[in-house]
This record gives C-alpha cells, sequence and structure tokens, in this order.
C-alpha cells in the first residue's frame, strides 16, 4: 500500500476527513487557500522551465486565478475563505508573492536571497519520485544542484500564512527521493519579506527508521478502512476550513450526523482492494 506526503499529515490530523475527500471529491467545497497555492507553484514553475519574466508570470498567474473564479465561484460553488485568504483577495495576494519569489530568487535579482547563490540555476521542478521498494510517492517542487561540492537542496513552496510546525514533509521528500542525508532542504515562504522569516530550514533528518514509523502509520490507518472500519475524526478548529465539512459525522458538527454516518458506513466497503470480494 503506497503513501504520499500528504496522507501522512492528513492521517494524522484527521484519517475521517482524508476518507471523504476521496468519496466526494466531485463534491467537496473550493477553498481559495488551496487554490491560490496552486496558481502560484504553476506559475513558479512555468517560471523557472520555460525563463519568464515577471511581466509575463503575472499575466499567467492572474489568468490561472481568473479561470478558476469562473469555474468555482460563477457555477455556485461552495467557497471556502479565511480572513487573510479571500475570493476578493486572490489577485492581490498572489502578485504580491509572486513579485516576492523573483524578488529572492530569481538570479536577474540584486536581492536574491544568499542561500540560493550556493546553487545552480534553473533549479528541477515538481521531482515526482515512486519506490517501489519503499511504497512511497510524490513530486518536490524544486530540487537545486549545488555548486561544486555543496550538497543539494530539496525547496518547497508555501503560500500560507504559518509557519511550518515540523519538518516532516521535507523528511518525506527526502527518504522517497532517495537523496541520503547528504541535501539541505527548507520551506521558502512567499508571504514573508524578512529572510529570517522566508527560509524556514528543515530540521537534521532523523533517520530513516524515524520516517518509515511515521510511513507505517499512515498505511495501518489506510488498511483500517481496507477492511471497512469507520476512520476516526478528530474535530478541532481547523473543522471551519475542511472542504468535505458537510459529509462530516463528527460530534460537535451542526449537519445532519446520523445521515451522515449511515451513508459513510454505505460507501466503505467500497475501500477494499478490487483483487478482494466484497461480502454483504
Amino acid at each position: 500500500m503506497t503513501v504520499r506526503s500528504t496522507d501522512i499529515s492528513m492521517l494524522d490530523q484527521c484519517a475521517g476527513r482524508w476518507a471523504l475527500t476521496l468519496i466526494h471529491e466531485k463534491d467537496q467545497a473550493e477553498a481559495t487557500f488551496f487554490a491560490l497555492g496552486t496558481a502560484l507553484h504553476d506559475t513558479i514553475e512555468y517560471s523557472i522551465n520555460h525563463d519568464y519574466d515577471l511581466g509575463r508570470a503575472l499575466i499567467v498567474v492572474h489568468a490561472h486565478i481568473d479561470v478558476w473564479i469562473d469555474r468555482v465561484v460563477g457555477g455556485v460553488k461552495r467557497v471556502l475563505e479565511t480572513s487573510k485568504r479571500g475570493v476578493d483577495t486572490m489577485h492581490d495576494d498572489a502578485e504580491r508573492m509572486l513579485k516576492n519569489w523573483f524578488k529572492f530568487v530569481h538570479p536577474d535579482s540584486d536581492k536574491r536571497l544568499d542561500i540560493y547563490d550556493d546553487y545552480e540555476w534553473p533549479p528541477l521542478t515538481e521531482m515526482a519520485f515512486f519506490d517501489r521498494n519503499k511504497k512511497v510517492w510524490g513530486s518536490i517542487d524544486a530540487v537545486f544542484i549545488g555548486k561544486g561540492a555543496n550538497p543539494w537542496a530539496i525547496v518547497d513552496w508555501k503560500s500560507g500564512t504559518q509557519k511550518q510546525k515540523d519538518s516532516s514533509q521535507l523528511h518525506f521528500y527526502t527518504y522517497g527521493g532517495g537523496y541520503g542525508t547528504n541535501i539541505e532542504a527548507w520551506f521558502h515562504h512567499l508571504d514573508r519579506v524578512q529572510p529570517r522569516a522566508i527560509i524556514q530550514l528543515a530540521d537534521p533528518y532523523p533517520g530513516d527508521d524515524t520516517v518509515e514509523w511515521r510511513i507505517e502509520g499512515a498505511r495501518e490507518a489506510k488498511a483500517n478502512l481496507c477492511d471497512g472500519n469507520m476512520p476516526e475524526f478528530n474535530p478541532d478548529w481547523y473543522c471551519n476550513f475542511c472542504p468535505v465539512q458537510d459529509f462530516c459525522p463528527a460530534d460537535g458538527d451542526t449537519r445532519n450526523r446520523d445521515k451522515n454516518r449511515t451513508e459513510l458506513e454505505r460507501v466503505l466497503p467500497l475501500f477494499r482492494p478490487l483483487n478482494e470480494p466484497i461480502r454483504r
């Protein structure tokens, strides 16, 4: 059973949300913060691979957002917003963060952060990995090749407003990508302008055993679902920003919990692997 980094973080936080996201992929709410992140990540990737300047990149990111707004807001889909990431601010947010990226990362900028000077340009983008033996897969935003004897570096672009609580995502990339321990890794916060706040260096790699322990926990949670068992729900502050909250049976919710639980129990057998029969 394969695992990706987002599986680990989501299953740790709320296994129920992970399951409902798969079940209600087409019906779940859209979120401005996810759409903004996608638009920025795609535009940064295009800018690196096609050598866009800032003007061309801004055209692309604004077009990306316009398409999303027309599809989602124009289609009267329910939209999740936060006080800092709303539909009305998406264009301004994207432009500000994209300008920051060109200012602090692009080699043509005289404000480029020193940390990037030790690496070749351009970096490798969206570096996908799939290891059949480790049974892990994922995609890394950028991998910078070190100049001379400098190690390579894994970089993950972050468009959110909060610092990452730990380095698990970067450790998973290090493990899954097979880069070994001689590699640097950091989160680059696109909406920060102070150098010490922009770069969040990863904690030292804890070793394969620790990463595999977390991966095994995610596999066990998935296996529990494949056995037809009800996933664990962990209601908390983040429920207000959950795209599948309308389908949630968790206590403390104002929706029709009994109906949602009955519906979830009905579809749980579909999680069973396709090579196993479904018995009723």
